[in-house]
């Protein structure tokens, strides 16, 4: 079966509860579990009796497991899929709780964005946690919160939908940061005074930011960037000039302000609107080696012109928004639609 099915046959079950789909789930997931669609398993942890879940599904692949916590219940049952090493709490916990089950030795990954009020009064309390290297922090943190990681390893650090007078400041105080995700409305006008370590390597930008994206290029090392507006030519110049880019997603992207990206082989596209121009992507972007579109909204395409890109593998999400045309000389193998389209039964 192909993955993409494996990941929908789960999903359905997760999502079913019922005592069919667990029983359904405590005979395949062990068959698969190497490969199971961990994400998917863990989409259906609050269909089911959170303890029994835990013990009998969850434990079972437990290896890479992303655990997200959303109610008490789920909370109580976590020494069941102990030692944890990536964890998301999205209810309201005090301190020693989110570190009651946590382990200093094994936990690499943290988020507290979604986190429930009360407020958190300090981060301090992440300096325990010696294998932590990633942390993601929402609206929770308190504005002065960075200040307590100054000097930590963290690698990569996700902020979401952050209080108002946040202080990005100590962002300079993580000197082995690599990896900065920005969902969050920023204080500047352009990131020439973003205060992040010159060492990142990816630079993801959310729909909340406004801001010009000039002076990105003093982060040269810069890999895998993010940017969720219409950028004009200036900062598609900047891009331009990143000498290791690799992997760049842009949303309802102007093209035509775009130079020549010969560093990017790697575009994710989403799109909202039937104008993009597609067929200045061959020139633009002349050593693709993947093409991501994905559908924001119903738009329709002719991708005739994208056949001049040889040898680009090309997959479209959310392919049943797109009315698609020019796909005759194409060979099939070099598309794949999610969701697969269904063989009609006759």
């Amino acid at each position: 079966m192909p993955e993409d099915e494996i990941i929908a046959v789960f999903r359905t079950a997760a999502a079913m509860g019922g005592d069919q789909a667990y029983a359904y789930l405590q005979h395949f997931v062990p068959t698969v579990a190497p490969s199971v669609p961990r994400h998917e398993l863990m989409l259906g942890w609050t269909n089911f009796e959170a303890a029994d879940y835990a013990r009998d599904i969850l434990r079972l692949v437990r290896d890479r497991l992303h655990v997200t916590v959303r109610t008490r219940a789920q909370f109580d049952a976590l020494p069941l899929l102990t030692p944890i090493e990536l964890i998301s709490f999205e209810l309201a916990l005090t301190l020693s709780e989110i570190l009651e089950h946590l382990s200093p030795e094994h936990t690499t990954s943290l988020s507290l964005r979604r986190m429930e009020e009360p407020s958190l009064h300090s981060l301090s309390f992440v300096r325990s946690l010696a294998a932590l290297r990633s942390l993601a922090l929402g609206p929770s943190t308190p504005v002065d919160g960075l200040h307590h990681l100054a000097g930590l390893p963290l690698q990569e650090l996700n902020l979401l939908d952050l209080p108002e007078g946040f202080s990005f400041q100590a962002l300079n105080n993580l000197p082995q940061l690599r990896e900065l995700l920005l969902y969050t409305v920023l204080p500047w006008r352009t990131l020439h005074t973003l205060p992040a370590s010159p060492t990142l390597t990816r630079l993801w930008l959310g729909g909340q930011i406004e801001a010009s994206i000039t002076g990105i290029t003093q982060w040269a090392m810069l890999e895998d960037v993010v940017v969720n507006h219409v950028m004009d030519a200036v900062e598609w110049a900047e891009l331009a000039e990143l000498p290791q880019l690799t992997s760049l997603q842009v949303t309802d992207a102007d093209f035509a302000n775009a130079p020549l990206m010969a560093t990017v082989n790697r575009l994710g596209l989403s799109v909202s609107r039937s104008d993009i121009r597609l067929d200045l992507i061959p020139d633009r972007f002349p050593n693709l080696e993947l093409l991501r579109i994905n559908a924001l909204a119903d738009v329709a395409y002719d991708l005739a012109p994208l056949q001049s890109l040889m040898n680009v593998e090309i997959r479209l999400y959310n392919a049943d928004r797109i009315s698609l045309t020019g796909l005759e000389g194409f060979a099939p193998e070099r598309f794949t639609l999610f969701p697969r389209p269904r063989p009609i039964q006759t």
